[in-house]
């Protein structure tokens, strides 16, 4: 897909976390979007998982880095179940690692550099 994430709803929309995607390496990946409407990077290549008859396989897209994000903030939710939701994404972003993410010029693509941190 690629291309700018405020071309795409809902990744355009107000109030939602646009999650961009990540390989191995912490290289942004050709499928994922780009740009202001991205707030943070997860791991979105090749990332390891049991399909429906349980075997071992591997699935890749914004909608797995979507997965790891959702499954970080509830382990820091049930940390402190009063935070209110604005209050833990703001803690989410800033627990995030700034500057890691390559593959990008940055600045030229108006993505911000911050890759998801999930302390289990």
């Amino acid at each position: 897909m690629g291309g700018s994430a405020c071309d795409y709803s809902p990744a355009s929309a107000n109030l939602v976390l646009t999650v961009a995607a990540t390989n191995i390496s912490d290289g942004s990946t050709a499928f994922s979007t780009t740009g202001p409407c991205v707030d943070i990077f997860a791991p979105g290549a090749d990332v390891a998982g049991i399909d429906l008859t349980g075997a071992q396989t591997t699935q890749s897209g914004t909608s797995i880095a979507a997965a790891f994000v959702a499954g970080s903030l509830a382990v820091q939710w049930s940390r402190n179940r009063t935070l209110p939701a604005a209050q833990l994404l703001d803690e989410f972003g800033r627990n995030a690692t700034a500057g890691v993410v390559q593959g990008l010029d940055f600045s030229e693509a108006d993505t911000p550099n911050l890759l998801a941190y999930s302390a289990g």
